[in-house]
């Protein structure tokens, strides 16, 4: 499919142009960059996940912030500690809580990596490299 130039002062610019980041100096990606792509039951257990602590979160009077929640256990499952997300969503409160906020308090949001020796109760590998 050919897309139409984008115009700026009269001068036409491939819309290709833009499909390239730019360089870290100017402000662009990151040389490392976040792996986020998971399958669509992945993504979907994921979600649940997320529901089920945010409802855990009101039920103790404290704010989760759903979006956060999600991303973090997409970027863990998907950056070197892959996770049994059915397993951890059907697991006991206890179980549940220490993987969900241990994520969240150990995940290095620049790497994806869990830090401070932290390895999830569900994490597929119990013994990480």
């Amino acid at each position: 499919m050919n897309t139409p130039p984008f115009k700026r002062n009269g001068i036409a610019i491939p819309l290709a142009s833009f499909s390239q980041p730019a360089p870290a100096a100017f402000g662009g990606a990151p040389e490392h960059m976040l792996e986020v792509r998971c399958s669509q039951q992945d993504f979907s257990l994921a979600v649940a996940i997320m529901k089920r602590a945010v409802e855990m979160a009101k039920e103790y009077q404290t704010f989760l912030d759903p979006n956060q929640c999600l991303m973090d256990i997409v970027v863990c499952h998907c950056n070197g500690c892959p996770l049994h997300l059915l397993r951890l969503l059907m697991s006991d409160p206890e179980d549940f809580s220490h993987d969900v906020l241990g994520i969240a308090v150990h995940i290095d949001r620049k790497s994806g990596r869990l830090c401070h020796g932290f390895i999830p109760r569900f994490a597929v590998n119990q013994n990480p490299a």
